[in-house]
């Protein structure tokens, strides 16, 4: 990095006094040619635009080890709470215990919450488990919308509904 930082500063040097040259050889000495008497009146300089070495600023590099990292330990904890699952099940009394955990976990001590949740999951629950017609409809609900079986009866009556107006 230092090195690319000299070999730009040596380049813009380089460049800085090609054109400092360039412009100093053409316009050094100007010879003024009097109409009267065809003497040399005057020689004028022109400034030179060169930049001097003390122009330039000088990087400097400042070296710093890095401290190397500590390890790390994992502290590894186990769910208090059993994990919610998102695949249909079969088993009612599954069933009813991953319908609690989800109302549960969604709605909190919020108890009022958690039976309205409950009681409809269930409700949509034993509709969807009645329901024997248009069973391709069904799994596809079943397979989008997992355990949130009022989703599963709203999306099953949506495309139910679709597939007969065809």
């Amino acid at each position: 990095m230092v090195k690319k930082i000299e070999m730009g500063i040596a380049i813009v040097f380089v460049v800085a006094l090609f054109i400092g040259f360039a412009l100093q050889s053409e316009n050094s000495v100007r010879v003024e040619n009097s109409s009267s008497n065809n003497k040399t009146k005057s020689v004028t300089s022109v400034p030179t635009l060169v930049p001097t070495l003390t122009d330039v600023p000088t990087p400097t590099a400042v070296l710093t080890q890095t401290p190397k990292p500590k390890p790390v330990s994992k502290v590894i904890t186990t769910p208090i709470q059993a994990p919610v699952v998102s695949t249909p099940q079969t088993d009612r009394a599954s069933i009813l215990a991953i319908l609690k955990a989800n109302a549960s976990k969604e709605w909190g001590d919020n108890y009022e919450m958690v039976k309205y949740e409950y009681d409809n999951q269930v409700e949509a629950y034993d509709w969807v488990m009645a329901q024997t017609a248009y069973l391709e409809i069904m799994a596809k609900a079943k397979q989008e919308w997992g355990n949130n079986y009022e989703m599963v009866k709203y999306e099953y009556n949506n495309q139910v509904e679709a597939y007969k107006s065809l």
